[in-house]
């Protein structure tokens, strides 16, 4: 929550006039569609080493030229080794959400806020001494977030968002405890 706080905080006082700056590109209007893909990984060495894959598949309309509503697939998979034995991962969701931007409809660095709900399914896998067992679950969520959106041309943007939500959860197969955030 204290990260949440601190980027939100930051992102209220970007510079007014990069935030309203006019340009060349044109503004978002009712009706447009946009198409987002992030991917994510991340690698720990060590005795308890672990490996981290994902992306977030993401479309949204919007609704007005500050308004979008839209939907997300978030994929993860998770392998890390602990002194308790070795635990595989997969995570995938199914979420919508709403944002609401800030700033000039065609300038270059849109700050936003969202809000969104969703399912995620967690399985995972544990292998110890020559054991292994499953275990599967569904978990509704709801999030909160804020980001901003910078426009490099007219259909290509870089975006960067903080959310409360746990996407990276991992948790032991048997007794459903989160392990590893």
């Amino acid at each position: 929550m204290k990260t949440f706080l601190i980027v939100f905080g930051i992102l209220l006082f970007v510079p007014r006039s990069l935030v309203a700056q006019e340009s060349e590109l044109r503004p978002f209007t009712p009706g447009t569609w946009a198409a987002g893909l992030s991917l994510q990984g991340g690698l720990r060495l060590g005795t308890r080493g672990s490996m981290n894959l994902g992306g977030d598949f993401s479309a949204a309309y919007f609704l007005t030229d500050r308004i979008s509503l839209g939907a997300h697939l978030p994929i993860s998979y998770s392998n890390f080794q602990t002194i308790d034995g070795q635990f595989t991962n997969f995570h995938i969701g199914l979420g919508a959400e709403g944002r609401f931007y800030f700033g000039h409809p065609s300038g270059r660095m849109r700050p936003f806020v969202l809000v969104g709900l969703g399912l995620e399914s967690y399985s995972g896998w544990r292998k110890d001494a020559g054991n292994q067992s499953f275990n599967q679950r569904f978990d509704p969520y709801a999030e909160l977030g804020a980001g901003l959106l910078y426009r490099i041309i007219d259909h290509v943007g870089l975006e960067m968002s903080v959310r409360n939500s746990e996407w990276q959860r991992v948790a032991d197969p048997t007794t459903g405890e989160t392990l590893y955030a």
